[in-house]
């Protein structure tokens, strides 16, 4: 098995999820914006699980 760092990968996630529940529950009121970067977050953290893979 390949080293495994989870740390890029799980700030990035932990970050896109916080922010998609910030998103799905209305908090605040720059909801557009906390849609947006829950999907570029959880789209960063996809990215950097595949690049692991692909090692």
């Amino acid at each position: 098995m390949a080293e495994f760092r989870p740390t890029a990968f799980w700030s990035f996630l932990i970050t896109g999820v916080l922010f998609l529940l910030l998103w799905l529950f209305g908090v605040g009121e720059s909801i557009p914006t906390y849609a947006a970067v829950g999907v570029l977050f959880t789209l960063l953290a996809a990215g950097e699980w595949a690049q692991r893979g692909l090692r």
